[in-house]
């Protein structure tokens, strides 16, 4: 079954201006950096949060559910904008690559 990281993963990118691929793929990387903070950021909050004695048993079971939302979905989604940035950085070297060749 697809999930998250098959719909966000770029096949091609040969098509994609050499500026508009670089700036794709440093969002990617900026993405992918974002997703790894916000991961230990929800790591410290739950620890936090299970070391208070005055935090509710409804507002814990809900706070658990949406940490568990977001902890399903983002892995994938960090790992198909690695796998993107990946795929700009091949092209970059082929694209560098043949216009070397083209000087020669």
């Amino acid at each position: 079954m697809a999930d998250i990281y098959h719909a966000l993963i770029k096949h091609t990118l040969a098509e994609v201006p050499t500026e508009s691929l670089q700036e794709y793929g440093d969002n990617c990387h900026s993405a992918v950096m974002a997703i790894n903070s916000a991961l230990s950021l929800i790591g410290n909050l739950t620890f936090e949060a299970s070391q208070s004695e005055d935090y509710p048993d409804t507002d814990a079971k809900r706070d658990l559910f949406l940490v568990g939302s977001v902890l399903r979905n983002l892995p994938r989604i960090a790992q198909a904008l690695e796998h993107n940035s990946g795929l700009v950085e091949h092209e970059m070297r082929v694209r560098n690559a043949q216009a070397g060749a083209n000087h020669d």
